[in-house]
């Protein structure tokens, strides 16, 4: 869920100030059904194949790879630095690792179709960002693919999740998280809002409504800077690369 200690705090305030933050954080416990948004959020960007071997880094809780393990997936795989995060999602049948990610991807060479990291990215620096992906590209397949989320700070209220954490290290826009991801070697990125969507009539009244209320936002652009701006606007992006070079979406 969080980087290592070596690679993000050197000093012996910062590293005090990380361990009570991980031995702070919310303790595992049952989560409702994750299979609807997680269905929407990951639309298109999951391999067909149900043996395509899939790694999450940071998997706290299990909840992805629970789902993906309910959609026919058999080689999910998880890691995680909390003890109890683990313990818990092997509670629930989960295959999952006590692990720092650098160290776990070391010497994995093309080992995985997709490897997923949700809200871990942010708690880096540029540079540890970077070598991280870099070692994520290594450890896929040659048609593998990465699927991240992040904090947009090209939304308007971005800077609420983005500031809202003391361990958050690096914002990303639309932009930045492209150049990234291209600069450790992907291709063919994509970015995508996670918000509201189609998995409840709640949930679809909550799209259409975010649809409309982005009009304004995209006026607002307009008229500041002459075009219409970022098109992910949600506090929280995903982005999804792979390794393969091709046409960009």
């Amino acid at each position: 869920m969080v980087p290592s200690l070596e690679t993000s705090f050197c000093g012996s305030m910062e590293r005090n100030f990380y361990q009570n933050y991980l031995a702070n954080l919310n303790k595992p416990s049952p989560q409702a059904d994750w299979s609807r948004p997680y269905g929407w959020y990951l639309r298109g960007w999951l391999p067909a194949d149900r043996e395509a071997r899939i790694l999450e880094l940071g998997c706290g809780e299990g909840n992805l790879l629970a789902t993906l393990k309910g959609w026919g997936y058999r080689e999910v795989r998880g890691i995680d630095l909390r003890p109890e995060a683990i313990a818990f999602c092997r509670h629930r049948g989960l295959k999952a690792d006590l692990a720092d990610a650098r160290t776990y991807l070391r010497g994995k060479t093309g080992g995985f179709q997709l490897i997923v990291a949700v809200d871990l990215l942010e708690h880096l620096s540029r540079e540890d960002g970077l070598r991280l992906l870099e070692d994520v590209h290594r450890a896929l397949h040659p048609n593998g693919a990465v699927i991240l989320q992040v904090p947009n700070l090209g939304s308007p209220f971005g800077g609420t999740v983005f500031y809202g954490d003391l361990t958050h290290l690096t914002g990303f826009t639309e932009t930045s998280i492209r150049q990234l991801l291209k600069l450790a070697g992907f291709s063919r990125v994509e970015v995508r809002e996670a918000g509201p969507g189609f998995w409840s009539v709640k949930s679809a009244i909550r799209y259409l409504g975010w649809g409309m209320l982005k009009i304004p936002l995209r006026l607002w652009h307009l008229l500041e800077g002459g075009n219409p701006g970022p098109s992910v606007l949600t506090r929280v992006m995903l982005a999804r690369a792979q390794t393969s070079p091709g046409k960009e979406p």
